[in-house]
């Protein structure tokens, strides 16, 4: 029993996470809907499933298309209805006689009087001709139609008559012309303008009337197109997915999906999905375990992506449930953005697919859903450049956009042959979408603060200069402060060149040498004066000093809340290593006293990281490089293999994680940047 609870003891952080994975299985599982959900089938292939048969009677639903060419046909043929105005004849004529004394008025006084009379009557006579046919208002929509007919509302009856019975106002002044060609060309040119500018339409489109008539039609229109009787087969295995049956296959679905899980079937349906989410986390699991087994050493990295699983879940969920048809607005881009601001792009793509896969179960067409979500969470991984520029991640926000379009679309041209079937309100749900990408920002800053991990935006702003911490060092120890300068320029560069975290090792190689702002002048880059009081120390003393700037540093970054992150930079930048100087003049002088490398030793621990062993191997360099008494390209470069290979010797790098290759790489890329500082070139032989 004491073995047993002795092993509990020792796996406490595993016990926890698997705790952990089965506490979020359970989450999600909850945000499965109770509804029953119909077999995963596409247009054109084949059902791969047994033979269906209709378990109850069913209507076929019509598809979108079928109903909109319906509509439009009916709004293609729909019946105008007119009204009758009686005044408007009147009301002209009354008009034409204004206009006509008024055009009279400017003849003189002897051809006035000799046309008034006459021009009055002949107009008012032509008039009455017209309005008696009568003049009628005309859509454009009704001349484009072959059938023009139409219904005249007179009382309240509605009576049916041909749009060609009456005038149209171009048809009207046609046969005002042909009225007075026989007539005096005097009376003429001035009678015909006057009783052209006095044509209204007495015979107007009762809008009103007309699109009521057109709403009732419309409403009439039936959404189902014949049923499937109870027992009937709706498809066999191996059949291909047509039209007809799919159809067939939606309104089975539809109605299938309406109805709830009976409780025992839901109990036992609920476990089986909570079992299937636990196999997936358990496989997030041992993939972490596998490759990147030390984000597990801390539980908040786990719990962190737990967490947000769960979060982008309840999120979808919630959407599904305001409607259906909006599962597409599901802020899926939350998931790689938000990942790959905390862990790298390869871990965060493979999360965020996994997450796709588990975020499938909870809407309708899964399959689509994850494959056109799929290819956003690759297209993210190839765009997304973080938050170091405002501006290049709304650029990156709209080129997702883009994305999740053009595969809409060749999704619905692989899927229906056509774009007719393309639903583009779809669009409106991408745009969405992305928009609640926006929200990754607040929501970083709550999870830095809740995990006590950090981001990309939080290195952003340590790595100011003008922080009051680096402020400090460069005011008080400007010797140290440009070194932390050239290290960190030489650190992001070597983390670059192997693929690692450049704005991280650049943090913490700004932050590494803080310690010695307490006693610069005991460190030679800050000696400017020629006098150095390790001259008045002993050996022990002097090496207690140095190895002291890094155990204050600690303290220092503590007491200024830096993150632990930053601080692992400080704590393991000298690893094991020996304060060489003083170690060796000390057994120069005491040659028996082997014993002391304790006091001349750095207390670790060692770097277990890339960054930070890239950071050990900068700062040696760099420090190194200024001792040069003669800088050539030959002795920078056996500097560097010297170094290199004494840190290798004594194990510094063992829980690094570097490979020869990387090593290889660096030491190119520290020769190449030393040369440069130095202004010196490649001796190329003759």
């Amino acid at each position: 029993m004491e073995k047993i609870f002795l092993w509990v003891q020792g796996q406490n952080r595993k016990l926890l996470q698997i705790f952990m994975l089965i506490l979020a299985s359970l989450a999600i599982s909850q945000f499965i809907s109770r509804e029953l959900h119909f077999y995963e089938f596409e247009k054109g292939k084949p059902w791969i499933h047994d033979d269906l048969i209709a378990p109850f009677t069913f209507s076929i639903l019509k598809r979108n298309a079928e109903l909109e060419t319906e509509k439009k046909g009916l709004e293609a043929t729909r019946d105008y209805f007119f009204g009758i105005d009686d005044t408007l004849a009147e009301f002209s004529i009354d008009q034409y006689g204004t206009e006509l004394n008024a055009t009279l008025s400017q003849l003189d006084s002897s051809t006035k009087i000799g046309l008034s009379n006459n021009l009055s009557a002949k107009g008012k006579m032509i008039l009455s001709k017209v309005y008696k046919k009568g003049i009628i208002e005309s859509p454009e929509a009704l001349l484009n139609r072959e059938d023009k007919t139409i219904f005249l509302k007179q009382g309240v009856t509605n009576s049916q008559k041909r749009f060609t019975e009456f005038f149209t106002i171009s048809e009207a002044a046609s046969f005002i012309t042909q009225e007075l060609l026989a007539k005096d060309s005097l009376e003429s040119s001035i009678l015909g303008p006057v009783l052209k500018m006095s044509l209204r339409p007495n015979i107007y489109l009762d809008r009103n009337l007309t699109d009521k008539s057109l709403e009732t039609k419309l409403a009439l229109v039936l959404p189902y197109n014949g049923q499937v009787q109870e027992g009937e087969t709706v498809i066999f295995k191996g059949n291909i997915v047509d039209d007809l049956k799919l159809s067939k296959l939606n309104s089975l679905k539809l109605a299938y999906e309406g109805s709830f899980w009976k409780r025992a079937n839901f109990i036992i349906i609920f476990m089986g999905r909570t079992l299937l989410l636990l196999g997936v986390f358990s496989l997030i699991y041992l993939f972490i375990s596998k490759y990147y087994s030390e984000l597990l050493l801390n539980n908040k990295n786990l719990a962190l992506i737990l967490v947000h699983l769960i979060l982008v879940a309840g999120l979808t969920a919630l959407i599904k449930q305001l409607n259906p048809e909006w599962y597409f607005a599901s802020p899926i881009l939350l998931l790689p953005i938000v990942f790959m601001s905390f862990f790298d792009n390869k871990l965060a793509t493979v999360l965020s697919l996994i997450g796709i896969m588990i975020i499938g179960f909870l809407v309708p067409n899964g399959f689509e859903f994850i494959v056109i979500q799929g290819v956003m969470v690759l297209a993210v991984s190839v765009t997304y450049q973080g938050f170091l520029r405002r501006g290049q991640f709304f650029v990156t926000i709209g080129k997702l956009l883009a994305v999740y379009v053009f595969t809409y679309l060749i999704y619905t041209l692989i899927q229906e042959g056509s774009f007719e079937e393309m639903q583009y309100e779809m669009l409106i749900l991408f745009v969405i979408s992305c928009f609640i990408g926006l929200f990754a920002i607040p929501i970083l800053y709550i999870y830095e603060k809740l995990f006590s991990l950090l981001s990309d935006t939080t290195l952003l702003e340590l790595s100011d200069t003008n922080n009051k911490l680096l402020r400090q060092l460069s005011e008080k120890a400007p010797g140290t402060f440009q070194h932390t300068l050239q290290v960190a320029n030489l650190a992001e560069k070597g983390t670059h060149a192997i693929g690692g975290k450049t704005l991280l090792v650049r943090t913490g190689a700004l932050y590494h040498d803080i310690g010695k702002l307490l006693n610069p002048q005991y460190f030679v880059e800050n000696q400017t004066t020629g006098v150095n009081p390790h001259d008045e120390l002993s050996f022990k003393e002097s090496a207690e000093i140095i190895i002291g700037h890094v155990l204050k540093g600690i303290e220092l970054a503590r007491r200024s809340k830096l993150p632990d992150e930053i601080i692992d930079f400080i704590r393991t930048h000298h690893g094991s290593t020996r304060v060489e100087y003083f170690y060796r003049m000390y057994l120069k002088n005491f040659p028996s006293d082997e014993d002391v490398v304790r006091e001349f030793t750095y207390p670790g621990p060692k770097p277990f990281s890339k960054e930070s062993a890239v950071l050990m191997m900068a700062d040696s360099i760099e420090a190194a490089s200024r001792s040069l008494k003669e800088k050539t390209s030959e002795s920078i470069k056996d500097l560097i293999d010297n170094i290199i290979s004494s840190q290798i010797s004594l194990g510094q790098f063992d829980n690094a994680g570097l490979t020869f290759k990387d090593i290889t790489t660096l030491k190119t890329v520290f020769l190449k940047a030393q040369l440069n500082v130095y202004h010196l070139r490649i001796e190329y032989p003759d």
